[in-house]
């Protein structure tokens, strides 16, 4: 587990090939098709070419959760089963009962852990949402990275890396509610962890797109081991990646038949991953993806560890008139 000098060593050192590369190199990044699938199907492994990170991404935000407590001024920590938000079981059927004192953070790492509470469940469930928003311009593509260490899995054990609309000052959101607004789950695994999961969630009834990647002896286990999560978002396309591998694409209809659009604003080719997003970080008990609740014998806790979580721009590489860090979303 990388501690926060090395850490810190990595990330200069993507800083100085990063413009390395704006002299060097002129490469577009692969495109693959966009297919859209019941995330209950069991898929067969899926094999993709590897991703350079070398290619002008500027890092423009990261938590290397150094320290010892959550970082206040990006995170916050959620609380309760989801009835004070109007959508009790946190809308998924969900069983825990989220509580602060099941997230940590030392030695380099955040951690999450979901525990047997009573007749019960308890875990931990946080938010950039009202402190962080990220959102691509025209022009631009985002990079959304995190590299996590999954728990050793089981029955009803749903742990998730994902993204939600910002919501505006007076609460409302930009397409309407779930699922008009959208979502983006950069990467959900259930019960034994044999695949992780990437998909969008748009329209009204809701629709989504994405894919499955199997565990294999080209992607390692799943489950206890540390990996790399992140999604390429542009205003048009997002792709899903594991450790620089991509696995999966999706694009607006305007770009593919088929694609992502929302009935609030259907003349849009980028509605609804358009507007600012926040990053969640979750490890749920039951619910509606994982089918069943842990069993008697499910072993707890069962402890998310995430190393760092960052975001990139290809912005400067792109065109340096568009780069922003001062942008107040992020």
């Amino acid at each position: 587990m990388a501690g926060g000098l090395l850490k810190r060593c990595v990330v200069k050192a993507l800083v100085i090939v990063s413009v390395i590369a704006l002299i060097a190199l002129n490469t577009s990044i692969l495109v693959l098709t966009a297919k859209s699938y019941d995330i209950t199907r069991q898929l067969g492994t899926q094999q993709a070419p590897m991703y350079s990170t070398d290619m002008g991404w500027t890092l423009i935000w990261a938590d290397e959760f150094e320290g010892n407590a959550l970082d206040g001024s990006s995170w916050t920590a959620q609380t309760g089963d989801g009835t004070a938000e109007g959508i009790p079981g946190w809308g998924n059927m969900e069983l825990e009962t989220y509580e602060s004192s099941t997230i940590a953070v030392g030695n380099g790492m955040l951690s999450i852990s979901a525990q047997r509470a009573g007749a019960g469940f308890s875990s931990g469930r946080i938010t950039s949402a009202g402190k962080r928003g990220f959102v691509p311009t025209s022009d631009e593509t985002l990079r959304i990275e995190a590299r996590i260490q999954l728990p050793q899995g089981g029955d009803g054990i749903w742990p998730a890396f994902w993204m939600l609309p910002a919501a505006s000052s007076n609460g409302s959101l930009p397409y309407g509610v779930w699922p008009r607004s959208g979502e983006i789950d950069v990467m959900e695994s259930v019960n034994a962890f044999s695949q992780v999961f990437g998909t969008v969630h748009y329209g009204l009834p809701q629709q989504q797109l994405g894919a499955a990647l199997s565990q294999s002896a080209s992607t390692g286990v799943f489950a206890g081991a540390m990996h790399t999560y992140a999604v390429n978002w542009s205003q048009e396309q997002i792709s899903w990646y594991m450790d620089g591998r991509r696995y999966a694409s999706a694009g607006s209809h305007c770009k593919q038949g088929g694609g992502w659009q929302t009935s609030s604003a259907p003349g849009s080719c980028s509605a609804p991953f358009d507007r600012p997003f926040g990053l969640l970080l979750n490890v749920a008990v039951g619910g509606l993806l994982p089918g069943k609740a842990p069993r008697a014998d499910t072993v707890f806790p069962q402890t998310m560890l995430v190393d760092y979580v960052r975001v990139y721009s290809d912005a400067l590489w792109r065109n340096p008139a568009v780069h922003n860090t001062t942008n107040s979303s992020r």
